[in-house]
Parts: structure tokens; sequence; C-alpha cells
């Protein structure tokens, strides 16, 4: 049980103590410059202490969610990345953060007992959903709780929310996560009743105006496409259900009001105007294509074995992409080069699916959808916590989600 309090505190602590959090306490986390201790999440370490002590008392795997061996395997893998990136002078906070905190998080959460992942699972639902009301808060009180930070350094042209989390990527991809999510429960749970399915529908509706609030194109895309395929399609053996069908003409009819609500509400503005070009839309669509640009200049053995940091500032000067490199697999390639590359890819892929194999329903369409999202932006690419969330959310969020009508 000590275990499950300790971890919970570390998941809490993900959320809590973000970039912006760490900048305006003066501590150097997103700088260049400064002890290299500083630019680890404090999440990294307290799960990492967890970690020790799940080993050295020998706790049991009891979800086997993914093998003992094969995520050793993995945790291997990220601790070789990060040997690595030090030999080769790279950052390797980038990899200890974004890639080696997840899998110490799986492994431990493996390890809890189901009381543990109850407590869990509603944390994370709170803490999603705390994220997503702050985000409404701020865009409609037009200014941000913790200042807007990107590399150190102070950004004032940004209007989209950033919540809890501290920035508008990650919080729209939880925010889609859970609105998914919660949209098939609402529809499909057999076990929830009116009370419930209301209050659920009401927790969704909050996530969707957080994506407004957010202003992330693609993943309010990708959530709609998802959310009009689980509503029209959903999971086969129930479209001849009278309740069912019910419920779906419901929702879809509550869903397309809000959406249009929302559309014409004027916090909606600003993100009215990303997609139409405006609000540095289009800068950030040019940073996208000028990633893929920018694989043309290197040199073989850059592709083999990355740049550092010198160099990526000089190729992003080059040309002019000022929000960074936006895509996960390419920022990857800078950082790690190609063979890395491959090897995070195909172990990222296949814990994903093993994940998948033991909860496919709704999980495949949380899977895909973080899928599509992190590889039209920088997702995995920085320093984040995202994965370690995603990989709980999909670990925990079937605990309480009710009996579900017939998986696919």
């Amino acid at each position: 049980m000590i275990v499950g309090s300790l971890f919970l505190l570390a998941t809490i602590a993900s959320f809590i103590i973000s970039p912006n959090l760490l900048f305006a306490l003066g501590i150097g986390y997103s700088e260049s410059e400064g002890s290299q201790f500083l630019k680890v999440h404090p999440a990294t370490y307290f799960y990492a202490a967890i970690f020790m002590g799940a080993v050295l008392f020998r706790l049991k795997n009891r979800a086997h969610f993914v093998s003992n061996r094969a995520l050793r395997n993995c945790i291997a893998g990220g601790v070789g990345l990060c040997v690595y990136c030090l030999a080769m002078r790279y950052s390797v906070s980038v990899v200890a953060v974004s890639l080696l905190t997840p899998l110490l998080a799986l492994h431990v959460a493996q390890r809890l007992p189901g009381k543990a992942m109850r407590l869990l699972y509603r944390t994370l639902r709170l803490l999603v959903l705390a994220n997503s009301v702050v985000g409404i808060y701020e865009i409609l009180d037009g200014s941000t709780m913790l200042p807007r930070v990107a590399g150190g350094i102070l950004i004032e042209t940004e209007q989209r929310a950033i919540g809890i989390v501290g920035h508008a990527l990650p919080s729209s991809m939880l925010a889609g996560l859970t609105a998914l999510y919660l949209l098939y429960r609402v529809l499909y749970s057999v076990a929830l009743n009116v009370r419930s399915r209301t209050l659920i529908t009401g927790e969704l509706l909050i996530h969707l105006a957080a994506l407004i609030a957010f202003g992330s194109r693609l993943v309010i895309v990708i959530t709609a496409f998802f959310a009009v395929w689980i509503i029209l399609f959903g999971p086969r053996g129930t479209s001849k259900s009278g309740s069912t069908t019910v419920r779906r003409i419901l929702i879809l009819v509550v869903l397309v009001a809000s959406t249009w609500l929302l559309a014409t509400a004027d916090f909606s503005q600003s993100t009215i105007d990303r997609f139409l070009g405006g609000q540095g839309a289009a800068a950030s669509t040019e940073s996208r294509l000028a990633a893929f640009a920018l694989l043309t200049t290197l040199a073989p053995s850059e592709w083999l074995w990355g740049i550092n940091a010198t160099r990526r500032v000089e190729l992003m000067e080059l040309f002019d992409t000022n929000f960074g490199i936006e895509v996960t697999w390419i920022a990857w390639i800078l950082s790690f080069g190609v063979v890395w590359t491959i090897l995070a890819t195909y172990a990222l892929f296949s814990l994903l699916f093993k994940i998948l194999s033991r909860n496919p329903v709704p999980h495949k369409y949380l899977v895909f959808f973080f899928i599509i999202g992190i590889s039209g932006s920088q997702g995995l690419g920085g320093k984040t916590m995202l994965l370690t969330w995603v990989l709980l959310m999909l670990i925990t969020y079937p605990v309480q989600a009710g009996a579900l009508t017939r998986r696919v």
C-alpha cells in the first residue's frame, strides 16, 4: 500500500510540477545551461526511486499487460540510449523524461494492487479534468495561471490556454484521449445508470470545450474523426440494440449542438483563427514542412548518429523553424540518429500493441489517436511526461469502466 501511495504522489507531481512552474521557481529545467540534474523532471526521480524499491522487494507483476521480460528489454534499451547520448554529448534529459520514465512507471504500476489501481484511475480522471477546467478558465480570462515557456524563454505572443501541465499540445492530447474514452463508455457501458451517464456526458463536454481552449488543430480534427467513428460504427454486435441506438442518436445530437455552440462562442475565436491561418498557425504549419526539408541537409553520418545541440540550433535558424521540430520521428532522428529512432519506434509500437491486445475496448481508438497525434506534432520529441500519462491511462481506465458490450 505504501508503494501505491508513493506512486500516486509521483503521478500527481508529474502533472503539477510543470516546466512552467519550475521556470517560475527559478529552476533551469528547460534551459541549456546549469546542472544536468536540474534538467530531469522531479517525477522521473520519484518514479525511479519507487522502481528501485519494487525491484529490491521483488514485487510481483499483477496485471501482466506487458511481460516482465519485454519490459526489462525496453528499460535496458532506454538506459542504453541514455548512455549513448552521454557518450555523444547529446542531451540525455529528453530520453530520461520522455522515454525512460514511462517504462519505470509502467513497471511499478503493473505491480500495484487492485485498490491502488482503482484509486490511480480516479486520480488520473480528476487530474485530466482539472487540467481541462483550468484551460477553459484561462481562455475565458485571457491569461494563464503559469508563464508560457519554450526552451527556458518566456513566450508572450501565444493566446492558447496551457492548463496545469503547462503546454497546449499535451493538454489537448489528454483532453482528446479522455473525451474518446468517455464517449465510448457513455454509449456502450451497460452497467451505467441514467445519473452516471449524465455526469459522464457533462465531463465529456468539458473536455470538448477544453479542446477549443487548447487550440491544437490536429487534435481537434482527429478527436472529431474518432468520435464520429465511435458513434456511427461502434463495436460490432450492438447495432441491433434499441437502447444503444437511442443513446447514439442522443449523444450525436448533444455533440453536434455543443460543437455549434462552442464554435460560435467568443472564446473560440482564437482557435477558429488558427484553422483560418491566423494566430501563428501558418508558421506552425511551415515549421512542420521545414522539418522534412531539414532532413535533406543532413550528412550520412548525421542521419545515422544524430546531431548535437549546436548543430540543431544552426539548422533550425537556417530553416526558420521557430516552433522547433514539430514531428516526433524527425525530432528523434535529429536527437539520436535513424538507428536508435527505428529501435525506439519499434519498442514504442510493441509496447502499445501489447497493452492493446489485453484491452481492445475502447483502447484501440486511444492508441491510434495517440500515434496519429505524435506523428503530426513534436509529441515525444521534447521533454514531456505525455507517454507516462498515456500508458497509465491505458492500463487503468478499464478498471472502473463497468461492463461493456461485446468486445471487438
